[in-house]
């Protein structure tokens, strides 16, 4: 991703979770992926519990959890399930 402004891109994501006990795991996944990136890109991570932000998973129509959905930049990508 090229910035021409030499401002750091910042990589905006959601992590939508459920109650199950993995849910700590892919948390911990996603943030050490996450470190790895960070001399190329500053990121925001949002966790997002399905049951208390349904309107969410509705708005972004999912259908398997968990899922990590990039909303920017650029175009939003989902990645959802064992993908993740």
């Amino acid at each position: 991703m090229v910035n021409y402004d030499s401002q750091p891109m910042t990589l905006k994501l959601l992590l939508f979770i459920d109650d199950r006990p993995s849910s700590q795991e892919n948390i911990e996944e996603v943030e050490t992926y996450l470190e790895g990136l960070k001399t190329d890109y500053t990121f925001e991570l949002q966790i997002i519990e399905i049951s208390k932000q349904p309107h969410l998973v509705e708005h972004f129509r999912l259908i398997a959890t968990p899922a990590l959905i990039k909303i920017a930049p650029g175009a939003k990508h989902t990645l959802a399930g064992s993908d993740l």
